[in-house]
């Protein structure tokens, strides 16, 4: 099975294989099964390399799922992302305030 999944030639030589470890590091990293809790400051992570995916490697056939994910993952994206500038909560208001 590896070996046939690293025939597959994907935008500037990555191989299907590792496309699949990419996203299942992204997904351990998003979400501890232990604790079951969610790390949000990863969600900037899903939504770039869906967007990463929906230009780069079209001819997968995965159009319609990515664009669900990436319509999910921007709106949180949207959210999380602001919170990560500044320091205090003032700061983080302010610039989220900003950038929306």
């Amino acid at each position: 099975e590896d070996a046939a999944l690293s025939g597959i030639k994907l935008y500037k030589g990555e191989t299907l294989l590792e496309l699949t470890e990419r996203w299942k590091l992204l997904q351990a990293r998003l979400y501890d099964e232990e604790t079951d809790v969610f790390d949000l400051s990863r969600v900037p992570d899903v939504h770039d390399n869906v967007r990463f995916d929906m230009l780069h490697n079209p001819h997968l056939g995965l159009a319609e799922t990515l664009q669900r994910l990436y319509d999910l993952a921007k709106s949180m994206a949207d959210c999380v992302v602001p919170q990560e500038y500044g320091i205090t909560i003032e700061e983080k208001r302010d610039i989220g305030a900003k950038m929306c």
